[in-house]
C-alpha cells in the first residue's frame, strides 16, 4: 500500500508543478468525486490534500511542546481523523476512494501508467487495491504495468490469483518474461556502453556472458569489478576502452551476483562500509536526515560523505534527498556482511540513537523509523522501564498508522507494545495498558483477524477498574462476533453489558412483549408535538450514551437473528431520548419506529412524521455514519406511502455514496437494492438503468456480500428480458441467470422472501407477454411463498399487477371465477386505500384497476372513462411504463368490448411508442406484431 501511495503522491506533485488550468480543473474534480472524507486518501497521499486546497485540514495536530501527549492513554479511544472500521470495510473504504481519485486524474487526454516493481512482495490489501484500480469499469485511460520475479511466484501465490481473476474480468494481460540478456543483447549493450562497435567488443561480450550467464545486475556488476581491477580501461594512446581478455576468461568469480557484490563491499573503506551496512538496516531507501541524526559527531557530513562514495560506485543512488540501493540485491549484499549475532543490537542502537537525537515534538517525523528499528531489536531490550517506554512508543506508532488507514502495520506495532507489558503493569501503568491493548484488539479486529480480538481483550475486561473502560472492549467484542456471523452470540454478549447499564430485558421475548412495548412507547411519544422533541436537549447522561451505543449496535445484530428482539432494543432507544435527552442513536431511532408504523401498523400520517423527524435529527446531529441506514427506511420503507417515489431515487444513490465512502457494505447493498426496486416501480429508462444496475454489480462484486448474490441479478434480468430480443422473454433465465438455482441459494441463506420477488416478477413478464396460463401458474407459486418479513410494500406493485392479472383471467376463463373476482376487488380497495395517502404513486393504478373491473363486468362506458383517466395520470405522474400499459390495455378494450377499431388502433400505436420511450424495445416489438402488424388477427 505505500508503494502504491508513494507513486500517487509523486504522481499529484507532477501535477502542482503543471499547468495551473489543469490543476484547478483537476482540483475541482477531485472534490467532487473524492468527496467529503478526503482525509483518507489525504493521510496516504500528502500531496493530494494540497491539490485539492485542504492541506491545513489534512496535518496531523502536534504539540508545540512534547509528544508526550500523543503517547498518553484515553479510555474514551482512538482519536482520529479516519474511523476504525472492520475487516474488510477497510478494503472496501480504500479501493472505493482510490477508485474514484483515479477517474478523476485519468482521461484521454491525460492517461495515467502506474507502474510497480516487486510485486511478490506486495500484501493482500495492496494486490486487492491494484485489481479493483485495474477492473474498474470508469477508468478507460489507465495503464498498470506490474513486475515480479517468477521464480518467486508460484501458481497459488497471491499475484497469480490476482492476475487469473482480472482476465477472468475480461480485461486483456499482457505477460512479458524479461529473462537473462542473451549474448547479442549484452554484446549490444557493452558496446553501447564503450561507444565502440559490436564488432570490436565481441570478444569480451563471449567473456562476459560465460562468466554472468547475461543477468543484468550480474553484468554491470562484473564490468564494474573488472574496471576496480584494471582488466577494463580507457587507453589514452588509442583513445578507446580497452580489455585483457585473457585475464577475464581466467578471473575467478563469485558464483551470484550476491557474492560479487559483497566482494566489492569489502574494498571500500571500514567507514564507508559501516555506513553502507546502516544504510542497509534502513530498508532500500532512507533520507538524509536520518544519517545526519545518526552522525551527531560531525553533523552528518562524514556520513553523507561516506554514503556519496557509494553512489559513485554504483551501489546506491540519489534521488533528491533521499539515498536508495540501486537494486534490492545489493541492499541484501549489505545487509549480509553484518554478522546475525550483530543484526538486532545494530537494529536497537539504532532506534535508540534517533530516538534520544529529536525532541518530542518532533519525533512524529521519524516515528515510524524509530519504531520499525525498535522492533527488530527488540529481544535485546531487558530493562523493563524500557520496555515500557518503548511499549508507549508503540502505541503512537500504531496510531499514526490507524490515520493512515495502514491497520495491518499498526497492529504489528500494537501487538509489540502489548509483548512488552506484563500483569505487574496493569497496576502501575493502567492507562497505558487500557489504551494498549484494547487498540492492539481494535486494529485486529480492523484487519479481520476475529479470532485474536477475545485473546488480546481478556486482560481488559479481567483488569478494568470500572464498567467505563469496559465498554469500549466490549464494543469490539461484539462487533468481532458479528463480523463472525455469531449474531446469537453478539446478542448475548450485548444484553450482559445491557445488563450492566441498567437495561435489562425479558429471557423468553414473545409478541405479547413486543405489543406492550410498543404500546408504552407509543403512548410516551404521543405526548410530546414533533416541535417539542426537535427542542429537546442532547442526552447527557453518559451512562444511558453508553448503552444507546451499545443497544444501536446490538440492534442490527438482533434483527437478523430474533426480530422481536430487535422490535424491543428500538422502543427502548426510544424510551431513552424522550426522557434522558437526544443523540445521533436517536436518529436510528425514530427512522425505525417510522418504519414500523407505516409498514406494520398502518398509521401512515404518523409514521411518515417521524420519518421527517429522524432525517431532521441526521442533519442536527451531523451523523453522518447513520445516513446510509436511515435514508433506507425513511425513502425506501415510508416516504413511498406520501411521497412521489420518483423523489427517493437520488436519496437512494447519495447514501450508497456516503455508504461505500465508510466502508459500509451492508447499507450501500440495501440502498442500491431498494434504489433497484424503487426505479422498477417508476418506470425509469431501461437503457440507462440497466447499464447503472450493471456499474452497482460491478463495484459490488468484489465484496461477496449475500445480499448483492440474490436481490440484484433477478431484478436486472427482469429489466434484460423487457428489451432483449432473443429468448423466451417470461423465464428468468439467461446471460448466466438460472431462477432455480437462485433460489435454491435463496432458501439455504434464508432468504425466503426472495422466492416471492422472483415469482411476482415472473407473473408480472407473462402477463405483459401475453402469456396467462404461465403468469396464473407463477401467481400462485408467489402466492404460496413464505413471506419471512412481516412488512407490507409501500410501493403496490405486487398487488396491483395481482389485480390486473384477475381482471384478465376472469374475461378468459370460467376457472375459479370467484376466486379471481376476490383478488381483482380486493387489489382495487387496497390501491384505493394507499390513493388517500399518496394520489401522486397511486392515482393512475387505481383508475386503471377501475376501467378493467369496469370491462370485466360488462361496463364499457365506465371502462373508457377510467381508461382515460388512468393514461392522463400516469403521464402526469411520470409513469411511463404504466401509461404504455394503459394505453395497451384500452386497446385491447376498444377492440374486443366496442368494437372501435380505429380508436383501438390509436391506443396500440401510442402504446408501442411509450414502451420503446420507456426503452422496452423486447415489449414493444411483441405488442406491434400482435396488433399493429398487417398480419395480425387481433384487430
Amino acid at each position: 500500500l505505500a508503494a502504491i501511495a508513494s507513486a500517487f503522491n509523486g504522481y499529484c506533485a507532477t501535477l502542482l508543478c503543471g499547468d495551473v488550468r489543469r490543476l484547478d480543473e483537476i482540483s475541482r474534480e477531485l472534490k467532487e468525486a473524492v468527496g467529503s472524507d478526503f482525509r483518507v486518501l489525504t493521510e496516504l497521499i500528502p500531496n493530494l490534500g494540497r491539490i485539492i486546497g485542504e492541506e491545513s485540514a489534512m496535518r496531523r495536530t502536534k504539540s508545540a511542546t512534547s509528544l508526550a501527549s500523543s503517547f498518553q492513554s484515553s479510555a474514551s479511544g482512538i482519536s482520529v481523523s479516519v474511523p476504525v472500521v472492520g475487516g474488510k470495510a477497510t478494503q472496501i473504504r480504500l479501493g472505493y476512494f482510490f477508485r474514484r481519485f483515479l477517474r478523476a486524474i485519468s482521461t484521454p487526454s491525460h492517461p495515467v501508467i502506474l507502474y510497480l516493481d516487486d510485486l511478490q512482495w506486495a500484501d493482500e490489501m495492496s494486490l486487492d487495491l491494484i485489481e479493483k484500480l485495474i477492473t474498474d469499469p470508469n477508468v478507460s485511460s489507465f495503464l498498470f504495468l506490474g513486475c515480479y520475479r517468477n521464480n518467486e511466484v508460484t501458481s497459488y501465490h497471491s499475484v497469480t490469483k490476482m492476475v487469473q481473476s482480472i482476465e477472468r474480468q475480461g480485461i486483456i494481460v499482457t505477460s512479458l518474461l524479461v529473462g537473462n540478456m542473451d549474448i547479442t543483447v549484452v554484446n549490444e549493450l557493452i558496446a553501447d556502453t564503450l561507444l565502440l562497435s559490436p564488432h570490436q567488443t565481441r570478444p569480451l561480450s563471449e567473456a562476459v556472458y560465460s562468466k554472468t550467464s547475461g543477468n543484468a545486475l550480474f553484468v554491470k556488476a562484473f564490468l564494474q569489478s573488472l574496471s576496480d581491477e584494471g582488466l577494463l580501461y580507457y587507453s589514452a594512446s588509442s583513445r578507446r576502452f580497452e580489455w585483457d581478455v585473457n585475464s577475464i576468461r581466467s578471473k575467478d568469480i563469485a558464483d551470484n551476483v550476491v557474492e560479487l557484490v559483497m566482494s566489492k563491499m569489502l574494498q571500500l573503506h571500514s567507514d564507508t562500509l559501516m555506513w553502507l551496512k546502516m544504510a542497509a538496516c534502513l530498508g532500500c531507501q532512507c533520507d538524509a536526515s536520518i544519517f545526519k541524526l545518526l552522525d551527531p559527531a560531525t553533523g552528518g557530513n562524514d556520513a553523507l560523505h561516506r554514503l556519496s562514495t557509494t553512489v559513485d560506485e554504483g551501489l546506491m543512488s540519489k534521488v533528491g534527498t533521499a539515498f536508495r540501493f540501486s537494486h534490492d540485491a545489493i541492499q541484501h549484499a549489505a545487509y549480509a556482511l553484518i554478522p546475525e549475532d550483530e543484526r538486532q543490537a545494530l537494529h536497537l542502537n539504532i532506534g535508540r540513537t534517533l530516538w534520544r537525537s529529536v525532541p518530542d515534538h518532533q519525533l512524529d517525523d521519524i516515528l515510524f523509523v524509530v519504531a520499525d528499528q525498535l522492533r527488530r531489536g527488540s529481544s535485546q531490550i531487558c530493562d523493563h522501564k524500557e520496555k515500557v517506554e518503548v511499549a508507549r512508543l508503540y502505541l503512537a506508532a500504531g496510531k499514526k498508522a490507524i490515520n493512515s488507514s495502514s491497520f495491518l502495520s499498526a497492529s504489528i506495532y500494537l501487538l509489540q507494545g502489548a509483548s512488552f507489558l506484563d500483569e505487574n503493569d496493569w497496576k502501575d501503568e493502567y492507562d497505558l495498558c487500557l489504551d494498549l491493548f484494547t487498540s492492539c484488539g481494535e486494529t485486529n479486529y480492523a484487519t479481520g483477524n476475529f479470532s485474536g480480538v477475545g485473546i488480546l481483550l481478556q486482560p481488559v475486561v479481567r483488569h478494568a477498574r470500572c464498567l467505563e473502560d469496559k465498554i469500549r472492549p466490549y464494543t469490539i467484542l461484539i462487533n468481532s462476533l458479528g463480523g463472525e456471523g455469531k449474531y446469537s452470540d453478539a446478542v448475548e454478549m450485548g444484553l450482559k453489558v445491557l445488563a450492566l447499564l441498567g437495561e435489562t430485558f425479558p429471557e423468553n421475548i414473545d409478541e405479547s412483549h413486543v405489543a406492550q412495548d410498543m404500546s408504552t412507547t407509543l403512548t410516551l411519544l404521543g405526548s410530546t408535538t414533533i416541535e417539542e422533541i426537535l427542542r429537546m436537549g442532547e442526552l447527557q447522561d453518559e451512562q444511558k450514551h453508553e448503552a444507546n451505543q451499545i443497544l444501536q449496535l446490538l440492534c442490527v445484530h438482533a434483527l437478523k437473528w430474533n426480530t422481536d428482539l430487535g422490535a424491543l432494543i428500538i422502543f427502548r432507544m426510544l424510551r431513552i431520548s424522550m426522557q434522558y435527552g437526544l443523540s445521533k442513536a436517536s436518529c436510528f431511532a425514530f427512522s425505525n419506529i417510522s418504519m414500523m408504523l407505516c409498514c406494520t401498523v398502518g398509521d401512515i400520517r404518523r409514521g411518515y412524521e417521524y420519518g421527517k423527524l429522524a432525517l431532521k435529527l441526521l442533519e442536527r446531529f451531523n451523523a453522518r455514519e447513520h445516513l446510509p441506514r436511515v435514508y433506507v427506511t425513511v425513502y425506501g420503507l415510508v416516504y413511498p406511502y406520501t411521497e412521489p417515489c420518483q423523489a427517493c431515487l437520488p436519496s437512494h444513490q447519495h447514501a450508497y455514496k456516503v455508504a461505500m465512502e465508510l466502508g459500509d457494505i451492508e447499507w450501500a447493498v440495501q440502498n442500491v437494492n431498494l434504489y433497484t426496486l424503487v426505479a422498477m416501480q417508476c418506470g425509469s429508462k431501461l437503457g440507462p438503468l440497466i447499464q447503472e444496475l450493471k456499474n452497482y454489480l460491478q463495484e459490488l462484486k468484489d465484496f461477496n456480500h449475500l445480499i448483492i448474490t440474490t436481490i440484484i441479478p433477478p431484478t436486472l434480468q427482469y429489466f434484460k428480458n423487457l428489451v432483449d430480443p432473443e429468448g423466451n422473454p417470461t423465464v428468468l433465465c439467461r446471460d448466466g441467470f438460472d431462477m432455480e438455482s437462485f433460489l435454491q441459494q435463496a432458501e439455504e441463506n434464508s432468504f425466503a422472501n426472495l422466492h416471492r420477488h422472483c415469482y411476482f416478477m415472473c407473473f408480472l413478464l407473462a402477463y405483459l407477454f401475453d402469456d396467462m396460463e404461465r403468469a396464473r401458474e407463477m401467481y400462485h407459486r408467489y402466492d404460496k411463498a413464505e413471506k419471512s418479513f412481516p412488512l407490507t410494500n409501500p410501493l403496490p406493485d405486487e398487488v396491483f399487477a395481482s389485480g390486473l392479472l384477475a381482471t384478465a383471467t376472469v374475461r378468459s376463463s370460467e376457472d375459479n371465477a370467484l376466486f379471481w373476482r376476490r383478488i381483482a376487488h380486493d387489489s382495487h380497495s387496497n390501491v384505493c386505500r394507499r390513493c388517500e395517502n399518496s394520489s401522486w404513486n397511486n392515482q393512475h393504478r387505481m383508475h386503471l384497476l377501475t376501467a378493467e373491473i369496469a370491462y370485466m363486468n360488462g361496463d364499457a362506458e365506465a371502462a373508457a372513462v377510467s381508461y382515460g383517466l388512468a393514461i392522463t395520470s400516469a403521464g402526469e405522474h411520470k409513469f411511463l411504463h404504466e401509461k404504455a400499459l394503459a394505453y395497451e390495455r384500452a386497446g385491447i378494450f376498444y377492440a374486443d368490448a366496442g368494437h372501435d377499431f380505429e380508436e383501438a388502433r390509436k391506443h396500440f400505436e401510442l402504446a408501442h411508442s411509450s414502451y420503446l420511450e420507456w426503452g422496452a424495445t423486447r415489449k414493444a416489438s411483441d405488442l406491434a406484431s400482435k396488433f399493429l402488424s398487417p398480419c395480425s388477427q387481433n384487430l
